[in-house]
């Protein structure tokens, strides 16, 4: 959002419902400027006056140029090899589950010294891809942005990085839950959210399969100090 001397006021990133909103400090014409990937920018003019509200509907219009068709068809292939990958992994788990179990009946049958190392070692082998199996698939429940009384913080964005590279921007729902369209594994998120100061830590999050952190992640959320002399007080209150 742009004032009419087209400084800068605000930058919003809207929530998982498409919701935005932003307090004027005073009366005036805006521009208001939106960018979305895949669709045209939008742009309008807008008459604001302090303390009213108004409500404004932003109808983006889809492009389907050359680079959208491009990052579509990389998003199909990027799907198609996790895909492929989730297959290959559970073939991989059944041929080992067969093994294992083919060992028990040898050893059950046979208890040679033979026998029983190699046991041993698909036992090993099957603990740690029911481990890792768990692990990965820890929660498909969706965890939560809380602060210290475990209260969910709404309309927080929550920038992702993948070895100090971001790698998605995503805002929190009522719940203070985000979806993440990111593979599972493991993530830090920074946090921050208008009129409360979070400051710059990372939060290390595990994200599963559905792209829902699997832990819920606890702020302390501080509202920034105020001048006292500068405060308005309601009358009616």
């Amino acid at each position: 959002m742009k004032d009419k001397e087209y400084t800068l006021k605000s930058s919003i990133i809207s929530d998982l419902d498409g919701k935005y909103g932003y307090p004027i400090d005073e009366d005036g014409v805006y521009k208001v400027s939106v960018t979305a990937s895949g669709y045209k920018p939008y742009e309008k003019f807008l008459n604001l006056s302090r303390g009213n509200e108004l409500i404004e509907e932003v109808a983006l219009t889809k492009v389907n140029d050359i680079s959208s068709v491009a990052n579509d068809l990389d998003k199909i292939k990027k799907y198609q090899m996790l895909e492929a990958v989730k297959i290959i992994n559970v073939l991989v788990f059944l041929l080992i589950t067969l093994g294992f179990l083919f060992n028990l009946y040898n050893v059950a049958s046979s208890p040679t010294l033979f026998n029983l190392i190699v046991f041993v070692i698909y036992s090993l082998i099957m603990m740690v891809n029911i481990y890792l199996f768990i692990k990965k698939n820890k929660s498909t429940s969706k965890a939560r942005i809380i602060d210290q009384n475990k209260n969910p913080v709404s309309s927080a964005v929550v920038k992702v990085y993948s070895d100090n590279k971001q790698v998605g921007v995503y805002v929190t729902n009522g719940s203070g839950e985000f979806k993440a369209k990111l593979p599972s594994g493991e993530y830090k998120i920074m946090i921050s959210k208008t009129g409360i100061v979070l400051g710059d830590r990372m939060y290390k999050v595990f994200v599963n399969r559905d792209g829902y952190i699997v832990d819920d992640v606890v702020i302390e959320t501080k509202f920034p100090n105020f001048d006292k002399d500068n405060l308005v007080v309601n009358p009616f209150s």
